[in-house]
């Protein structure tokens, strides 16, 4: 029975060594903030047309909705 508890072991050593040699290969990336993440997956993953449309005009509603500053009332601009 010793020889197939050993065949056992060497097998799992040989797919331990096998899943390192496959995370080794592995390209790993280091980012100095999130924003810079969230740049490099913007590049890669561009939203759909529909979206950016969607939040173009949304953003410019809100701009146009918005009060004037305090200040520039008091200028009268």
């Amino acid at each position: 029975m010793e020889p197939n508890g050993q065949r056992l072991r060497q097998d799992q050593q040989q797919h331990e060594d096998a899943s390192l040699n496959e995370s080794s290969t592995t390209e790993v990336n280091m980012y100095h903030s999130v924003d810079d993440l969230m740049r490099k997956d913007a590049e890669q993953n561009p939203p759909p047309k529909s979206l950016t449309q969607r939040v173009s005009a949304s953003a410019a509603s809100e701009a146009a909705q918005a009060p004037k500053p305090w200040w520039r009332k008091l200028m009268g601009e």
